[in-house]
Formats: C-alpha cells, structure tokens, sequence
C-alpha cells in the first residue's frame, strides 16, 4: 500500500508522532538524540507517563526487530511510564504482535499499543487523516499505486528519461516550506515560474510539483527550450483531458542563446494554458537568463507582471537549517556515504558547521557527497574534505562563469570582486568598469546597466541603501570562486592592476605584503597616480596611516594630519589591509620625531578630541597607553590626570557592559537549572569583577599606570567563563534527555543529523 521505503529514519519518527498524537489526541514532544534512554517521543518534558518507541525496522527480520526492542526495556524500568507504545514500519504476524506485548505487557493495556505496517496503512489511507498523510509528500504519492505504477509511459509522454529521473530522486526528495507554498499557489493559479541561483533545488522541485499532478491523474507534456516549438502541438486536442506541462530551463541554458520569436512561442502557450482549464504549467530558470529575457522580450515580461502567473524564487535563505539538514542528510543516504566517513561528521556535532556554512548549497552538498571525490580521503579525513569544499567551491561556479557568461559580463564580476566582498555604491563601481574596459566597449551600448540588470539577482544584488544603489556579489562563494580563478590567472591580475581606479583594487588583487610594501610608493606619489579610496573621504585617512607606519616626514602632508587628528581618525579597511585608528594616534603620540616635525603639539586638543581618541579604544591597553602619553605630551593643556582617569573609567565601563552579555546568558542558566552551585558562585564572580576595577582605577588616579595591561590583569575573566561554562555543561548534563518540543520549528539539526545513516 504504502511505501515507508522512501522514508529516512527521522522522517518515520515524524510521522509517527504525527500519527500517535492524533490518535491519543495528546501533544507528543520529540527528544533529543543523545545516550538512548528508550524515548523517542512522549507526552511530557519532565515526566512522561506516555512513552513511543518508533522502529523504522521494514527491511529486518522479526528477530532482529525484538531484539532491539529488548534491548529498550531495562530503560524504560527507569521511566515507569503508564502507557507504552511501539510503532514500526515493518508487517507484523498476530504471533509477532503477541510476542511484543507479552514482553512488554506491565506498560501496555493491550496489544493495540502495537502499531504496525498495516496499522499505520489503515489510519493514513483512512480519508479523516488525509492532513497527515499529505504532510508526508513521498508517502501520499504512492498512496494509491505502487511507483512503477504510477510513473508508467502512457502518463509520461515522450520524456522516459524525465520518468526515470523522478523515479531515482524521489526517495530523496526534502519537502521543503518552500515547497509546500508553491504546490497551493499551482492548485490555485495552474501556471508557476521557480527561479534561482545555480545548485538551489530547481529542476528537483519543479519535478515533484509535477508528481503530484500526475497522481492526480494529470499525463506529463515535458519539454527544454530546443523542443518549445513542439509543445503545444503535441498536447491533446481533447480540453477535458488533464495535462501539466513542464518546460525546464524554458528560456535555455545561457542567455546567448535567446532566439528571436521565442517569446511569442512561450506567450502562445501561456495563454493556450489560460484558456484550458485542464491544464497547468511549470516553469523553471536561472535568474541571470529570466533578467536578460525580461529586458529583451517586453511582451513577456508584461504578461508575467499582469496576469497572475506565480513567480516563486528558491532561495537558500529562505530555507531553514534543519531543512538543510535533511538535505544534508538525504544526500548522504543516496550517495550510501560510509558510517566510518561520516563519523568523521557527526564527532563533536560537526555537522553544525555544514549546515550554517555561509556557502551551503545543494550541488555543493552533492559534490561532497560523491565517492570518486572523497575516495582518496581516510573516513577520518572527511570532514576536513568537507569543509574545504564550502570553503573554495570552485565546482559550483567555474561551468556558470566559463560557459554562460560573456567576457563582458566576466569582467564586471572581477571588477566587483577586486573592490570588495561586501557590496559598493553603483556610482563608485561603474567607475571602475567603465575605465577597465574603456579600449573594448561598443559606447553605443550602455553595458554597465545591461550586465546590471541581467546579473541582478542571479550573481549580485543591487539594494537601496537609503536611496544610495549598491552592488554586492548574491552569495559569498562566488567570491571565493572568483579569488579562487584570479590567484591562478596571472595575465587577469596585471589587467585589473593596470587599469585599477582605487587603491582596494590594488590591496585586494595584492598579496598583503606586496601592497604594504608598495603602500610608501602610493602615498608619496598620491597627487599622480590617480588612485583614490572607494569613500573619498578615505583617502586622508590612508595617507596618516602610511605616514605613521612608515615615519613620512614631509611638509606636504601636514595640513592633512592636522585636519584629520581634529576630526578624529576612523578605523577602516583597504582591501585586506585592517587600519587601527588607535594605534596609528599612538604612533603620532610615541613617535618624537612625528610629534616635532608635524608640530602636532600646536593642535588645540579639548576634551572633546581627548574623548574621541579614547572612543577609537578597543582593548584596555590600548586606553592604558593613550592614558600615559596622553599625560606626557599634553601636560601644557591643563588636561589634568583626573580628567584622564575619567575617559579611561568610562572605557572600562563599556568593556564591562560588552562582556557583561555573558554575565546575562549565565544568569539565565541559574533560572533555567535552578542552580544551587551557580546561584552560589555567580554572585561572587560579579562582586570580585566590581572589586578589581575600582582598584585599578585608584591606581591609575595615583599615577602608577602599567606600561601595558589587559583585562585579564584586571580580572580573570577567560576564569570566569571556564568556570562558568564547566558548571553549566554539567547542569545540562542532568537534563540531557529533555525533549524537543513537537512541530517543524522545533526540530533541531542534531535530530535530524545526529544518527547513523
């Protein structure tokens, strides 16, 4: 009847919860993986006194079903719950049955505890619990007809390769949120466009849209972009019959290669759909090619803005992490990844760095998960193989960039990656483009604002920042992608060197100490090269670093120190080069020869100056030594230590404020645990933190300063957090088998991960 084969491990789990809290009409909490203690789900947090033990046993023996379940009861002698119940997936004989409650029989009232295959068929097919069963999309489509049965050649109409891919990926299949809302917009609208990045679940899920039709009773009509012409000529004449159409790819696979007419072509069939009712259609593409079509073909695109087509993008932003997970984990299963491999993964929970990777992807996931590609890797090697791949996915990107993009297209992404890897002001960008490919450029093609608008959502971003457009790359592994392919293209690195409009473009295509090393160069000649910083208001700040870092004196940048000391200096990053406001300041206060020959003792520091050199502090030697030499070089302003002690009192106390975040999160542990032993040692921790500072600050109001101090010499604080942290893990110890509460959102990665496969 049904197949629980398509099923994972924690997707029955889910299942049978579903069904057993509908059943005893009880909220069933889910528990945590973790040291077994015979629960996996129950009706209380605290104490349970309804206990399920779910078995996802379809493939094994009886014997090796009862063996395991034995292996639960001294477990559950702990508990002493007043019901128990076993559901499992596998058929069960009355002998069998029997055998389990005879077992079992002191926590069962009957042998209706046992839920079995048959049971589990009897309660979904029943049609008063159709809202569980369609919850579960892999079960509810085989509900009816075995799969062969329902992917057979008379439904699937001159696609059997599109049969057989259903038929491999199904088993597989996430069902995702984003899914589910694409499935009620087609049943209300019966046309959906899904659109994405490359590697996002696509094809996938526009191909499980289609399942569903057909289990509906809907016959296949399928169709790439070469074959679009054909389509509605082979659809039935008969308006009764019920067909979905899915186009995959239905602009093509680049964007080159759009056609004339071929708008017309969609357009004919768009309103063909609209005109039967019968009939329904799915689209899919990649957001680079749906930019540039959109921009090329005006009628299309006010038939998608105007007549209700759902237009659905899949972004893995908006795709929950324990949906990632089971992605994680789905493809782990269809790739059979050895358990020796992924306990490498599942060591100290290291699957949580996967699943929050910033570079998660499916096709990543998909790669990783291949045996020729780890093959060569010890299992205890695998997820450092991982890891290297979220880090530098080349694979994910190289086809897109190499095969589908222009060369004009290709230079804008390095122009972008060569400012920045997090987003730059259009106007700022365009400059850089435009003077990079000033030789090459048709000037009677506005190609900045074409390749803008084809690239939009597919590779970058453009965001309204306050009414300031900005651009950033639309996943931070393309990044990595383009630094990846830059490093290993030499004659491209002398291109965006020469033509280089900023002095981030010159740091980042750089090594960090070529630049540092051509930085003096840069500075001394500022008034000839031509470079500027991105935020012009930058370039003052550059020129005081070099000076200060590499002990300029010349008459020619005076003013310019003067101008910035008075405004204060701001922390800021050129490229890969990090500059410290603070510590450029200190080397202007340390440095005799900087201080005598910039005459910086005829600026005017008032408090206000004085506060915001304090301000730019962020580490407590660093105030330390502003405080000492603040004293030495101002001594003939009348800035008495007094006033000094109070902007380094105040430092001190947004430092406390900062760090008392964790004071906080300790103190919610005390709450949640009721914690003799922290409600003892928090208190006396907080009180010695208040002891110690107002000891060094007394210190300091009698001129005994430390050359160099930080906060640990203050108070112990990395003590505090260990002592802290020890005696919370053991407080959770004790609550280590606390369930997770019932519902998606409730769900952890750990459930859903921390497993054998």
């Amino acid at each position: 009847m049904l197949n629980y084969g398509l099923l994972s491990d924690f997707d029955f789990e889910i299942l049978c919860r579903d069904i057993l809290s509908k059943r005893l009409n009880t909220e069933l909490y889910y528990f945590s993986k973790g040291p077994d203690q015979g629960i996996d789900l129950a009706d209380s947090i605290v104490k349970p006194t309804t206990i399920v033990q779910v078995k996802h046993y379809m493939n094994s023996s009886f014997s090796q079903l009862m063996a395991s379940l034995k292996q639960e009861k001294e477990k559950l002698e702990k508990w002493q719950p007043q019901a128990y119940y076993v559901c499992t997936s596998k058929s069960l004989t009355r002998g069998n049955i029997e055998s389990i409650y005879n077992e079992f029989q002191n926590y069962m009232a009957s042998t209706d505890c046992i839920i079995s295959k048959e049971q589990i068929d009897t309660f979904l097919l029943d049609k008063n619990n159709e809202d569980i069963l369609r919850k579960h999309f892999k079960l509810w489509i085989t509900a009816d007809l075995v799969l062969n049965d329902l992917l057979h050649q008379d439904v699937f109409i001159d696609c059997e390769y599109l049969m057989d891919e259903i038929e491999d990926e199904l088993p597989y299949f996430v069902q995702t949120t984003i899914f589910n809302h694409a499935l009620e917009a087609l049943k209300k609208y019966r046309k959906i466009l899904l659109f994405g990045d490359p590697g996002v679940g696509k094809s996938i899920t526009s191909k499980m849209l289609v399942l569903n039709f057909v289990k509906e009773g809907y016959a296949v009509r399928y169709a790439t972009n070469s074959s679009l012409s054909d389509i509605k000529k082979s659809m039935s004449v008969n308006k009764a019959k019920k067909e979905i159409v899915f186009l995959d790819d239905f602009l093509g696979q680049h964007y080159m290669n759009l056609r004339s007419g071929q708008d017309s072509e969609i357009l004919s069939l768009l309103r063909y759909i609209d005109r039967n009712k019968n009939k329904i259609l799915v689209l899919n593409s990649r957001v680079t090619i749906l930019n540039t079509a959109m921009e090329i073909f005006t009628d299309l695109d006010r038939y998608f803005n105007f007549n209700g087509i759902k237009m659905y993008r899949i972004d893995l932003n908006q795709i929950t992490d324990v949906e990632k997970a089971k992605i994680f984990l789905a493809k782990l299963k269809r790739f059979m990844v050895p358990d020796e491999y992924y306990k490498d993964v599942r060591k100290n929970k290291r699957y949580r760095n996967i699943i929050k990777h910033k570079n998660f992807n499916p096709r990543v996931v998909e790669y990783i998960c291949m045996p020729t590609k780890y093959q060569d890797r010890k299992p205890n090697q695998y997820f450092e193989f991982i890891m290297e791949n979220f880090d530098k996915p080349k694979e994910i990107w190289k086809n897109e960039f190499e095969s589908r993009l222009s060369e004009m297209d290709r230079l804008f992404m390095f122009t972008l990656y060569s400012i920045t890897d997090n987003s730059v002001a259009i106007d700022r960008l365009i400059i850089a483009f435009n003077y990079l490919t000033r030789d090459i450029l048709d000037t009677t093609i506005d190609h900045f604002n074409v390749i803008l608008k084809r690239l939009n959502e597919s590779l970058i971003k453009v965001e309204d920042n306050y009414g300031e457009l900005r651009v950033k790359v639309l996943n931070p592994s393309i990044n990595d992608y383009l630094k990846s392919s830059l490093s290993s293209n030499s004659n491209l690195e002398k291109l965006l060197k020469a033509n280089a409009v900023y002095y981030e473009q010159i740091s980042r295509i750089s090594p960090k100490e070529e630049f540092e090393y051509k930085l003096k160069e840069l500075i001394l000649n500022h008034k000839n090269h031509g470079l500027t910083t991105v935020s012009p208001l930058k370039d003052f700040d550059l020129i005081i670093h070099g000076v200060a870092k590499y002990k300029i004196l010349e008459e020619d940048f005076t003013d310019i120190i003067h101008q910035v000391l008075m405004r204060s200096l701001n922390d800021f990053q050129i490229g890969h080069l990090r500059i410290s406001a603070i510590q450029t300041i200190l080397v202007f206060l340390r440095e005799d020869s900087l201080w005598d020959f910039y005459e910086l003792k005829s600026i005017e520091y008032d408090e206000e100056i004085i506060e915001d050199f304090f301000y730019e502090c962020t580490e407590l030697d660093e105030a330390v030594d502003l405080t000492n030499l603040l004293k030495i070089r101002l001594e003939q302003f009348f800035i008495g230590t007094e006033n000094l002690v109070d902007c380094l009192g105040e430092k001190l106390k947004e430092m406390f404020d900062r760090y008392f975040e964790d004071y906080e999160y300790y103190g919610e542990m005390i709450s949640e645990y009721d914690s003799d032993e922290l409600s003892s040692v928090y208190p006396s921790l907080y009180d010695d933190f208040i002891s110690e500072t107002q000891k060094f600050l007394d210190q300091v109001q009698e001129n005994d300063i430390k050359s160099s101090v930080n906060l640990n010499e203050i108070f112990s604080y990395s003590q505090f957090t260990s002592t802290m942290d020890e005696i919370v893990d053991n407080e959770r110890e004790k609550h280590l088998y606390d369930p997770e509460r019932v519902g998606v959102e409730d769900i952890t990665i750990d459930d859903v991960l921390n497993r054998l496969i």
